[in-house]
């Protein structure tokens, strides 16, 4: 991508409900180092992301109170150091690895624009469109989602993109997810060594520092 849209790295090419988006991040150096600490990488398993997001952050909560399917992810988010316990209570430790700051999707044809709109209450959005598309996204497509044209080979903003509030979830959080398993994936040595020297990587681990020489 060679149209800085958003405020953060792109990661390209992310599934979100069946399509191909590019993601624009900013990692979370402190929830990374602490993952890297576990030797965990992303977690992108659903049911554990739906039961990290029926516990609050650094508040004990007592096993009782949580339902039969928060229950069943507990061991697992145990053994990779997303929650911690108190006697018979339970605190979630893990965070987003990254901040989701925009979404961005080149549109060849005309369903590529129009399926971008339904990502509205994960971050603000930019279609990236030329032509006939990109007259027909002006005219047609919600004024929240930006466009960028391609004209004699350079980019330009023809609508800037929306501030719309989005608000947690957990399909929210799996995208964040994915994003930063990408980013394991694709991460540029200077990039690297701001997130304390975590690279090399696949989406369920992270080696430790000694591995990475």
């Amino acid at each position: 991508m060679n149209c800085e849209l958003f405020d953060g790295e792109c990661v390209e090419d992310v599934d979100v409900i069946g399509q191909e988006v590019d993601i624009w991040i900013r990692p979370n150096i402190h929830e990374i180092e602490r993952r890297r600490a576990q030797g965990v990488g992303a977690m992108c398993d659903h049911d554990h992301i739906r039961a990290l997001m029926d516990l609050p952050e650094g508040v004990y909560v007592p096993l009782r109170c949580l339902d039969g399917a928060t229950l069943l992810a507990m061991d697992d988010l145990v053994e990779r150091g997303a929650v911690e316990f108190d006697g018979d209570s339970v605190s979630r430790v893990a965070v987003q690895p990254v901040a989701m700051v925009g979404i961005s999707k080149v549109a060849e044809c005309w369903d590529d624009a129009r399926r971008i709109t339904w990502l509205g209450s994960h971050a603000p959005r930019y279609v990236i469109a030329s032509g006939r598309i990109a007259k027909r996204v002006l005219a047609e497509i919600d004024p929240q989602v930006g466009l960028a044209v391609q004209q004699d080979g350079a980019w330009r903003i023809a609508r800037t993109a929306g501030a719309r509030r989005v608000f947690p979830s957990w399909q929210r959080w799996a995208i964040a997810e994915r994003a930063f398993a990408g980013w394991l994936g694709t991460a540029q040595p200077s990039s690297v060594s701001q997130a304390s020297s975590i690279g090399g990587r696949e989406a369920g681990m992270i080696p430790s520092a000694s591995k990475l020489a």
